[in-house]
């Protein structure tokens, strides 16, 4: 019998590209045609895409989630894409919405936003600066051991204090 360990993703590999003579084929193959998905799509940085979306698809399985045929594997693909697609679109809003230095105009509101995330819990704040950083919600939730459904109500449950907070600042014309 053989000494290596059973690896459900090299099964994966055998089900999605039985005709192909080896592992190292099989992966390459796969890796390809997720750079292509993402080439299509124009995205930037398409390797970095596809393995993204191979590094998911490893966890994944490993993690015990039966994959049968591709479609799952460009559901991934389609997660991936959609986020690059969103932080595409967040960076050209930043550009284009730059306001140079000298022209800045002072935000009146800034101490209460400035006060309200000082009294913000620590553990809270840096959830918040994660969240809106761009990192992964499914990486994010995966190491809070919640689910992304469970990461996106402590969101709302921050901000919704928040607001409070600022409104409350505002209405008494500034930090307190």
């Amino acid at each position: 019998m053989d000494n290596q360990e059973h690896d459900p993703f090299d099964d994966l590999l055998i089900r999605l590209e039985p005709n192909l003579p080896s592992r190292e084929a099989r992966y390459i193959h796969l890796r390809l045609k997720m750079y292509k998905f993402f080439e299509w799509g124009r995205c930037k940085e398409s390797w970095e895409r596809a393995d993204e979306t191979l590094t998911r698809l490893v966890k994944n399985v490993r993690a015990g989630e039966h994959v049968r045929s591709y479609s799952y594997v460009y559901t991934i693909a389609q997660y991936v894409f959609s986020e690059y697609r969103r932080m595409e679109k967040r960076d050209e809003s930043i550009a284009n919405n730059a306001t140079p230095p000298t022209a800045r105009v002072a935000d009146p509101t800034l101490d209460c936003k400035k006060e309200c995330m000082a009294r913000l819990e620590h553990d809270k704040r840096e959830l918040l600066e994660r969240y809106y950083s761009g990192e992964a919600s499914e990486d994010l939730a995966e190491m809070l051991g919640i689910s992304v459904e469970n990461l996106r109500l402590r969101i709302h449950r921050i901000k919704k204090k928040l607001m409070q907070c600022y409104h409350d600042c505002l209405k008494g014309s500034g930090p307190q």
